[in-house]
């Protein structure tokens, strides 16, 4: 991994008053319920400096990241999960690693997105919307029903469905951050 020093004096102040990174799973109701918080502060804005984001940018991948942490602390051992979207909108598509060790690591398809008008809001649907012209709803109804186990790669499409595909893991240029995990 290639990380940038984060050289923004008034970012490295802030991220020095925060408690550091981390993933903490818990269990209520007698272990019948399990939940994940991610403090994901610093390794968002390493993300940020590593790809030369934008603030539309970095909240775009940033939310990935996050989301990609969440869903590894369901996973053991050397196993991971990886979020891809694809989308014929401005953003076209994003895709993010997370093993269950901490690691995560991903990319924007475009950087920076496209922005036509000024934004209202961080509502990042009018930047994901438009339909990939090569799926029809069959399809997408198959993907949503597809579930395997294990060290699985999960795919979304700008209308939500979901296909699990296995996928062997490689190295790429990507930049990576590790957190530590409770």
């Amino acid at each position: 991994m290639n990380r940038k020093p984060i050289v923004d004096t008034q970012t490295q102040e802030h991220l020095s008053t925060l408690a550091p990174d981390v993933r903490d799973v818990f269990l209520l109701q007698n272990e019948t319920v399990r939940g994940t918080v991610i403090n994901g502060t610093e390794m968002v804005n390493q993300m940020r400096v590593n790809h030369e984001l934008g603030i539309l940018e970095t909240y775009t991948l940033g939310q990935a990241y996050l989301a990609g942490a969440v869903l590894a602390s369901t996973v053991k051992g050397d196993d991971r999960v990886q979020l891809t979207i694809e989308c014929g909108g401005p953003i076209k598509g994003l895709s993010v690693e997370a093993w269950a060790s901490g690691g995560v690591r991903g990319y924007l398809q475009e950087n920076p997105i496209e922005i036509t008008s000024p934004l209202e809001s961080f509502d990042l649907f009018r930047f994901l919307r438009t339909r990939l012209p090569h799926r029809d709803k069959t399809a997408r109804r198959e993907e949503a029903a597809l579930q395997l186990p294990g060290d699985d790669r999960v795919r979304l499409d700008c209308e939500g469905s979901r296909e699990l595909l296995r996928e062997e893991r490689t190295d790429s240029d990507t930049h990576h951050h590790q957190y530590p995990v409770r």
